[in-house]
């Protein structure tokens, strides 16, 4: 039976006044509020009914000879009250249940909920008090929801149902290829995740991805992307064709895993993998402060001899500033700055120096002047000239790159005229369909 929190108070000062000893564990069922948000609130109130019957049984099973009742205490929190002392033995057995997560099936879907516990004791102790009992414990305070937004997606998954398709390779990676711009020849390639789901088929990057960060399981994922890229980049060095590979990480993943630096390193050696092959690029959705455990976590991979790439420049948190220390190698710009560009987006003497070294085909330069006149009358309208185009944005970015000594990644490139343009503005590497659509290997 659960007991309403306002008995939790009066059982802890009773059991105070007669100094008597007993143990007061908090659990916190951590991102069970994401499931409220999902499945609604009364289906909610009844995952955290069952969940806390789950939790009583659990310290019956390692305490069996104790007096134990559990409270409700909280939105996505329970408590137990267990008479006499609780060794760190059973302390020890009563965490390793409850690590494994409670598993919530309503219908088909199975909804596995993390659950974490922290324990005060009072040993007869006559200064004691129920409030100084309670802030002998450090819990988490109640999640106010995701920080992601879930309601645009085509998709319902549960974290059960994101564990599993890792467990059972549901996951791939796929391979896009990277070329020089100057020579149009395969330099790398990027390592891109795919979905194949039972039911679905294979699901849009974004759809799975978003699912992954509303149940904070980026880092979870990154480990399964990395050994797992980790074991094509050996398998392509034993055949004979080591090949250069780009590897996403998502920043919240060296944020809050401190061991996930230990565990590339780990598996660098398990896969005997030259580092210089590797690249682990960043995206710049989030803010990297000097001196903050991104930072340092990056350094550390660099000093390992990887190389390390912001992926995505120009559309998220990054600036020009990080270049001045992050042990950056290369710079992702994104798809955003070639997207529809022509050749009459360029300056004349840019379009002249293409047209000399063959770049432009014959006879292509009156349509292209013919062009750059039209739009050049165009912007001089009241209405275009209050905008910016995206041609002057890129040449301009690519300018103030060009001047730090990265290389320049081209991605989207989708046409010759594309990947013409974006190498006459300096960028070293191209991406996109027009070299190559993302494919199993």
């Amino acid at each position: 039976m659960i007991r309403p929190q306002f008995n939790l108070y009066e059982d802890i000062e009773q059991k105070i006044e007669d100094r008597q000893k007993f143990s007061l564990i908090i659990i916190n069922a951590i991102d069970a509020p994401k499931h409220a948000h999902i499945s609604g609130q009364v289906e909610f109130t009844n995952m955290m009914h069952y969940l806390s019957l789950w939790a009583l049984a659990a310290g019956k099973k390692t305490m069996p000879e104790k007096w134990i009742n559990a409270y409700e205490f909280g939105k996505a929190r329970m408590a137990l009250l267990c008479q006499g002392d609780t060794n760190s033995v059973i302390q020890k057995n009563f965490k390793r249940i409850l690590k494994r997560g409670y598993l919530h099936t309503v219908g088909d879907t199975n909804c596995l909920v993390n659950v974490e516990c922290n324990i005060a004791t009072f040993s007869g102790d006559k200064d004691k008090t129920v409030w100084k009992l309670m802030n002998d414990i450090n819990f988490h305070e109640d999640l106010e929801g995701p920080n992601v937004n879930i309601n645009s997606s085509h998709y319902l998954f549960s974290k059960y149902e994101l564990l599993n398709a890792i467990d059972t390779d549901q996951l791939e990676l796929w391979y896009q290829i990277q070329v020089d711009l100057n020579t149009f020849k395969k330099v790398g390639v990027e390592a891109l995740l795919r979905w194949d789901h039972p039911k679905y088929g294979l699901v849009p990057p974004d759809e799975m991805l978003c699912w992954f960060k509303f149940y904070s399981l980026q880092s979870v994922l990154d480990k399964w992307v990395i050994a797992t890229g980790f074991k094509k980049s050996q398998e392509w060095r034993l055949n004979g064709t080591p090949t250069r590979i780009s590897i996403n990480i998502d920043g919240l993943s060296l944020n809050k895993n401190c061991d996930f630096v230990q565990y590339i390193k780990t598996k660098a050696i398990e896969f005997e993998i030259d580092p210089t092959l590797i690249e682990f690029e960043i995206t710049e959705a989030i803010v990297i402060k000097k001196d903050s455990q991104i930072y340092h976590a990056l350094i550390e991979i660099a000093a390992n001899g990887f190389n390390i790439a912001i992926d995505d420049f120009g559309t998220g948190a990054s600036n020009i500033n990080y270049l001045t220390y992050l042990p950056i190698n290369t710079i992702k710009l994104d798809r955003f700055f070639c997207n529809g560009l022509h050749y009459h987006d360029l300056g004349l003497f840019l379009i002249l120096k293409l047209i000399l070294t063959n770049s432009i085909p014959n006879g292509s330069l009156k349509n292209i002047l013919h062009k750059k006149r039209y739009k050049f009358k165009r912007n001089t309208s009241s209405y275009a000239a209050a905008s910016t185009d995206v041609s002057t944005l890129t040449t301009y970015t690519t300018k103030m790159l060009k001047s730090t000594n990265h290389n320049i990644v081209a991605e989207g490139i989708e046409t010759y005229e594309q990947a013409v343009i974006m190498r006459s503005l300096g960028c070293h590497i191209g991406q996109g369909y027009f070299f190559g659509k993302p494919r199993r290997q």
